[in-house]
Formats: C-alpha cells, structure tokens, sequence
C-alpha cells in the first residue's frame, strides 16, 4: 500500500486522527481529506497485515502461482499475475491436468498454518 499523507504528515493506521476528529479539532472537511489520504492504493490493512497473510495462505495452498504473495498490491505485476493463474487454469482444465494433493488436506492445511503463522511451525 502507498503511504498516505496529509498537510505534510505521513498517515498511517496508527495516526490517531478520529481523536482529534472527535475533539473538534479538526472538522468534516479535513477529515475527508484525511479519509482520501489514508488509503490511496489498493494494498494490505496497514494494522495487521491480513490482505497479505490470506495472500500468503493461498500460495502455501497452491492456489495461486509461485510468488503472488510476495508481490504487492499496488504494482502492476499484480493483476499480470492473476491474469496468468487464469490463464493456466484454463490450460489445465482443457488437458484435464488435476493436482496431485488436496489442497483441504492435513498437509496443506499444515503448509497454509505455517505460511500465516507469524512464528515458524516444525
């Protein structure tokens, strides 16, 4: 996600802005330029990164291909990526190519853990 910015000052989700919102030290006006501000790409949640860890989830499930988790939103690569995991579904479905492995099976279930988790799983 791009970083956002208001009147000089770098907005992230830690910027407690409602504060002063709710304090009347700011009023409507400014806060809709903050809410244009905050936010101005598409990207992963700035507080816990959830976008990201599903991203990373789907990959460990190989539901996606190699490397989508590690590209980020907001680069072009991105839409380039699905628009291939698309295309080689099609591929795979027409030559009748099936996964080897379940991706709702135990393993892969233990490989999606561990790719959300933020501590290493043995």
């Amino acid at each position: 996600m791009l970083k956002g910015r208001w009147k000089g000052t770098t907005l992230g989700s830690g910027s407690d802005t409602w504060a002063q919102k709710r304090a009347g030290v700011i009023g409507d006006r400014e806060w809709d330029e903050i809410e244009d501000g905050i936010a101005r790409s598409p990207g992963h949640c700035m507080t816990m990164g959830t976008a990201s860890t599903m991203t990373a989830a789907a990959e460990a499930l190989g539901l996606t291909l190699p490397g989508a988790s590690s590209i980020p939103a907001a680069f072009s690569h991105h839409p380039q990526l699905a628009v291939a995991t698309g295309r080689l579904a099609v591929e795979l479905a027409w030559q009748d190519i099936r996964r080897r492995d379940d991706p709702l099976s135990e393993r892969a279930g233990s490989r999606c853990c561990a790719a959300a988790s933020p501590r290493t799983v043995a």
